[in-house]
């Protein structure tokens, strides 16, 4: 569409001033949605076969124009896709997301973050471990708040854990902060140091 030449089954193409996009409606009185649905096989479209683990059923992906080689890049510089984490069946069809950039001054893609089949979502790590795992080769600047109003703060419902392994934590709660080694569901029976809220502070005690 707008060109001659196309280089792939659909190819959009425009060149007047406008932007090229691909629109979809949906008119319905109802919650159905506007929907581009991707679907791998790894057999013909006569005889089906099972995906595997890590095949990716629909990327995104995008391309710029390179100044020295006056053409389009042959190479995807940034990635969205949704992949299969295991061999699909009618009972098992679990499923992940990456996102992958290309750093400033290089032309090597990596993947930045993913949504991992129980939902955990891993920054700089391809398996996280919880909800939240964040992974960086760097000594600093791994987490960082700001704010352009007030001050920043990480707030929790109940209690609260800062911990470095398994025997070094911070545990808070909305009567004090306990230094030690906190157990399970707040249990703080091996703490070595207590600030209550009142500001006491009870070190064995």
């Amino acid at each position: 569409i707008g060109t001659t030449t196309p280089g792939e089954q659909l190819h959009i193409q425009n060149y007047s001033g406008q932007v090229a996009r691909l629109e979809i409606d949906q008119y319905s009185a109802d919650a159905n949605v506007s929907t581009i649905v991707g679907r791998k096989s790894r057999g013909t479209p006569g005889s089906g076969a099972a995906i595997s683990a890590n095949d990716d059923l629909l990327a995104l992906v995008a391309r710029g124009w390179l100044s020295d080689s006056a053409a389009f890049d042959s190479t995807n510089s940034i990635a969205f896709k949704m992949s299969a984490s295991e061999s699909h069946t009618s009972t098992a069809k679990g499923t992940y997301f990456t996102f992958a950039t290309t750093p400033t001054s290089s032309t090597t893609r990596a993947e930045r973050m993913r949504i991992d089949p129980s939902g955990n979502v891993g920054i700089g790590t391809t398996t996280p471990q919880q909800k939240l795992s964040i992974e960086s080769n760097n000594s600093t600047g791994w987490l960082y708040l700001t704010t352009t109003s007030g001050n920043e703060f990480i707030e929790a419902a109940t209690g609260f854990y800062l911990r470095a392994a398994s025997q070094n934590q911070i545990y808070m709660d909305a009567t004090a902060a306990y230094l030690g080694n906190i157990g399970a569901a707040g249990d703080t029976s091996s703490t070595r140091m207590t600030i209550l809220h009142s500001g006491n502070i009870g070190i064995g005690t």
